[in-house]
């Protein structure tokens, strides 16, 4: 379903997602929408208020496969510095933009964020070159922008 999902940080440094040694388990968008609630006093129910489209939460879960553990160490390392920002940086709003192209589709899908959260990337004792990880992306914005059109989709 995704063809590829990469994302690229401030320092133009890029880690791809789905991948021989990235592959991909789950995928999913968690999307929030906002309104005002303006209630019907000493009534039942609310008065009809604008809605809007909050941020969106894009959930990346998958494994770090390599041959052997000394190139599982130094990938891990890797993906931390490309996902986390150094000291300092991480004030800044945005760390980076999430594109992702979806099987069939000939355009890719941009969105600026930044981490949900710290990724979770357990280290194994019995499997040294192989585990699992979880990626959360906090896109600001609910639609993406196609890349080449310019046109704003939800994806």
């Amino acid at each position: 379903m995704i063809e590829t999902c990469r994302f690229t940080n401030l320092r133009s440094q890029s880690l791809s997602f789905n991948t021989d040694n990235l592959p991909l388990h789950d995928y999913h968008i968690d999307g929030e929408t906002r309104g005002a609630d303006r209630p019907h006093m000493q009534d039942h129910g609310d008065w009809q208020s604008y809605g809007y489209m909050g941020p969106v939460t894009v959930h990346l879960e998958g494994d770090i496969v390599y041959d052997t553990t000394e190139n599982y160490i130094t990938a891990r390392l890797n993906m931390l510095d490309i996902l986390v920002p150094p000291p300092g940086r991480q004030r800044l709003r945005r760390w980076g933009t999430l594109y992702i192209k979806y099987t069939g589709q000939t355009y890719e899908f941009a969105g600026d964020c930044r981490l949900d959260g710290y990724p979770e990337i357990p280290l194994q004792a019995l499997y040294p070159s192989v585990s699992p990880f979880q990626v959360s992306f906090h896109v600001f914005e609910p639609h993406f922008t196609e890349i080449g059109t310019g046109r704003r989709v939800l994806v």
